[in-house]
């Protein structure tokens, strides 16, 4: 497990081969906003590079700075580059799982059902920058 102190705001926990927690086995989370902004902490169980990871998280933070509290079941287009969509399922009472569209930029709420909400299409971060 690596631990990661990316901003004041929040950590970042780098786990491998957490197949307990990910359908993938990588289990990327943040620690700190709950406490610091009342908002459910964000995992993402993708193995992208930690720069991407970073530039996601804190493209997050920034909005929830502003007050915005993310919602599940909705599909955002405002995170990532090249409206590119993810969309938040509550894994837990405090922790909303990053679901990432296809390569075609298309999200399919049927195929991310399950006890692990499964990231349906492995994509690697080329597709998404």
């Amino acid at each position: 497990m690596k631990t990661n102190k990316i901003n004041k705001d929040f950590k970042l926990i780098i786990k491998k081969r957490d197949y307990k927690n990910s359908p993938t086995g990588i289990n990327i989370f943040t620690i700190g906003l709950k406490e610091k902004y009342n908002h459910p902490e964000i995992q993402i169980v993708l193995n992208l590079k930690k720069e991407i990871i970073e530039l996601i998280l804190n493209k997050c933070l920034d909005r929830i700075k502003q007050g915005v509290h993310f919602l599940t079941d909705i599909i955002y287009d405002d995170i990532l580059p090249k409206k590119y969509k993810i969309i938040f399922k509550e894994v837990s009472k405090n922790k909303y799982r990053m679901i990432f569209s296809d390569e075609k930029n298309n999200i399919a709420k049927d195929l991310i059902s399950g006890d692990f909400f499964q990231q349906y299409e492995m994509i690697n971060d080329e597709i998404i920058f």
